[in-house]
């Protein structure tokens, strides 16, 4: 029987934060991944989840600017919220004044 393993998944805008977000978390003891392809979200979850690994929380940033996000993207969410283990969604924005 596998694992339950708490994910935070963050993106957003470029400049708003993300990879800042992504440090604060690994120094709060998360596995992270950055740049992680939205195809690749579940396969992840899964090999967090399988017997034998130690990741009890991870987080990763997926670029919303990938070609095909939105529906890679629902398709692995729905994905993660049918497991076991809880998933929160953060998503960065910054006003363009503040970017530029």
């Amino acid at each position: 029987v596998g694992r339950s393993t708490s994910l935070v998944v963050v993106s957003g805008l470029a400049g708003a934060g993300k990879s800042a977000a992504l440090n604060s978390l690994e120094d709060l003891g998360y596995y992270c991944v950055d740049n992680l392809p939205p195809a690749l979200i579940s396969k992840f979850a899964d090999l967090c989840e399988k017997t034998g690994s130690t990741v009890d929380r991870a987080a990763l940033v997926v670029d919303a600017r990938t070609h095909g996000f939105l529906g890679k993207f629902a398709q692995a969410y729905k994905n993660l919220e049918a497991r076991s283990g809880s998933v929160e969604l953060a998503f960065f924005d910054a006003d363009d004044s503040v970017l530029q």
